[in-house]
């Protein structure tokens, strides 16, 4: 659920304004030895015939103790309405994707803020789940968002 009450449902379609901010995300399906990664992911649909997800990074936290995000370890912040594809317009689907992991992880690499729009662009999920030995994910979510053409705003 996000701050401002949207509650997703697969497929959902949102207004940025609703999703700006990150949601509280439970899950009951854990055990308190078990750690998690949820990822925001707005896929490149043009390699999808390829199964390979890559896309813009919105979010990332690895090792979620339970389903607690917050005392997660923060890869990237939670930044929505930046990407360049949002300016081009038109329609644009986000997917959250939750993993159980087999063990606390070391994550390589730097973190990102949520004014770091560089790293975020082109970030290759399938190779990410394979490095860090993911597995499917357990869970996942999606909305879209429609985007009006050489504007920040959504429709």
């Amino acid at each position: 659920k996000y701050p401002s009450g949207a509650r997703l449902y697969r497929g959902t379609e949102v207004t940025l304004d609703q999703v700006i901010k990150p949601p509280e995300i439970k899950w009951y399906i854990y055990n308190n030895s078990t750690r998690y990664t949820i990822c925001l992911i707005e896929p490149n649909k043009d390699d999808w015939d390829n199964y390979i997800i890559t896309g813009y990074r919105h979010w990332l936290v690895g090792n979620i103790p339970e389903d607690y995000i917050s005392r997660g370890e923060v890869l990237s912040e939670y930044e929505l309405g930046t990407s360049p594809g949002e300016v081009a317009g038109g329609n644009h689907t986000y997917i959250f994707l939750l993993y159980k992991q087999m063990w606390p992880l070391n994550f390589d690499g730097s973190r990102v803020d949520n004014k770091d729009f560089g790293p975020r662009q082109h970030f290759n999920l399938t190779n990410f789940v394979i490095e860090y030995a993911l597995g499917y994910p357990i869970y996942g979510n999606s909305f879209w968002i429609q985007y009006k053409q050489h504007d920040d705003t959504a429709v």
